[in-house]
């Protein structure tokens, strides 16, 4: 018996290296891939299916092989592309970020753990379109539990155009490692999964202190009455898959405060938000003139934000969904300053201001603030030219909105309440509650999960990992 374990320890030792050595292989053939494409010699269609196979297979093989990690960089990476549209010349060095950091786990017998891991894996580039440099950066990551095709393909493009950073689950085991893995600030879960169904996998999350706290989102096609959403767990949010569908999304966004989130200290307590943009609580800011504001907006859960938001600072505000609908606004009202995406059907935000520009009279001058997650440097300089006043990135941060008001106007138009500082702030940051340190028994729980998931399928199940 001793014997034939000795003799298994060295098969699985084998195949370990060789998992390496072709990992290793895998990861120089998409540089050279990389190379092609970036020195323009030419890359064709079969060649960049090639790149996201030795992907795929470098994620369903690491966990198996003792390299969890690298599997879970494997994992981030597909979602990176799925998220950016495959392999482009224009995230070429996103992607090589991955190919170093797998390369190292390789090379290091991949020794990091706890919060080292976690920080590694969350600076990781996620597909989420750059933010304005000046925002609050708010990091909300998403997790997405849906099987693939067009209604994950939907949810993820909308939260994706708020600006959050989108990760992708395939079923619910998957769903755990990874939210143990990178505790996700949302949770988005198609009630049709297997091998556990939305609600098993809704009180899983609830057994779990460390993600007991995360916003569960079930999407259903079930009605509210329904037995199958009775006595669910608390905190568990059901959204409908209606007419409203990202409606409901984007109340849920507006009720978690993750639109215009900031922290709840400051520094000092001063007047002037134009130039301290950390205040946005509706109790802290005083409008002195309410405003007549248009905005162009497509994406209907941004439609909803900026539209609570601006209304609760006491402004008027009316929505057009393209940029030719907004020069028609212009044309025929009266508005004080306009609110323009940048990525619209029909007629886009620079197009839509460049035109507004030329009309005639007072109204080519309505000073218009950019809201967009495009918001990189070179685009910046493009805004401005095509003769946008400011701009402020997505997810929409309130403070950052307010100021660009001020700016544009030219007036103090919102001002701070003098707010009185916490006579001690790290105490009062200590009473606020520090993040709940992990199970002891996560590692056994998941164990138990991994078995009810094998007795619940009549035949043995593919590693976890590699399924799709």
């Amino acid at each position: 018996m001793q014997d034939e374990t000795i003799l298994n320890d060295d098969i699985l030792a084998q195949l370990r290296q060789e998992f390496i050595e072709s990992a290793r292989d895998q990861l120089d053939d998409i540089e050279t891939k990389l190379d092609q494409l970036a020195d323009g010699t030419g890359i064709d269609e079969k060649k960049l299916l090639g790149i996201q196979r030795h992907i795929h297979n470098i994620k369903g093989q690491g966990a198996t092989f003792g390299f969890p990690l690298l599997g879970r960089v494997a994992h981030m990476l597909e979602d990176y592309l799925e998220n950016t549209g495959g392999v482009r010349e224009e995230n070429i060095a996103d992607i090589r970020v991955y190919l170093n950091l797998m390369t190292d786990l390789i090379s290091t017998n991949e020794s990091i753990v706890g919060d080292t891991q976690n920080s590694i894996l969350n600076s990781l580039p996620t597909g989420q379109l750059v933010t304005f440099s000046t925002q609050q950066t708010h990091n909300i990551n998403v997790l997405l539990v849906m099987p693939s095709g067009l209604q994950r393909k939907m949810v993820a493009r909308e939260l994706l155009s708020c600006g959050f950073r989108v990760m992708r689950a395939y079923d619910g085991l998957e769903a755990l490692s990874i939210a143990v893995d990178l505790t996700p600030d949302i949770v988005f879960v198609n009630y049709d999964m297997r091998p556990f169904n939305g609600r098993e996998l809704s009180n899983m999350f609830a057994a779990v202190d460390v993600l007991r706290d995360i916003h569960f989102v079930l999407l259903t096609s079930y009605q509210a009455d329904s037995e199958n959403l009775q006595d669910l767990p608390e905190n568990i949010s059901v959204v409908q898959k209606s007419s409203n569908f990202t409606e409901s999304i984007g109340e849920l966004l507006i009720q978690w405060g993750v639109f215009g989130n900031i922290p709840e200290h400051r520094t000092d307590a001063v007047k002037a938000i134009s130039r301290h943009p950390r205040a946005s609580k509706i109790d802290e800011v005083k409008t002195q003139r309410p405003l007549k504001i248009l905005a162009a907006e497509d994406n209907p859960v941004n439609q909803q934000l900026i539209k609570v938001t601006i209304e609760a600072f006491g402004h008027q505000l009316e929505i057009v969904e393209n940029g030719l609908l907004a020069v028609d606004a212009i044309v025929n009202g009266d508005f004080d300053l306009v609110f323009m995406d940048v990525n619209m059907p029909e007629m886009n935000g620079p197009e839509a201001t460049r035109t507004i520009r030329q009309l005639p009279g007072d109204r080519s001058k309505t000073p218009v603030i950019a809201v967009t997650a495009d918001a990189m440097e070179s685009h910046r300089r493009e805004y401005f030219e095509s003769g946008m006043n400011e701009c402020v990135g997505k997810p929409i941060d309130r403070a950052e909105l307010l100021a660009a008001i001020n700016t544009v106007m030219n007036e103090e138009i919102h001002v701070w309440t003098e707010i009185e500082k916490p006579e001690n702030e790290t105490d009062a940051a200590k009473d606020s509650g520090a993040p709940e340190e992990k199970d002891d028994d996560i590692e056994a729980f998941m164990k138990k999960l991994q078995d009810v998931s094998d007795k619940h399928d009549k035949k043995k199940r593919r590693p976890r990992s590699r399924s799709r």
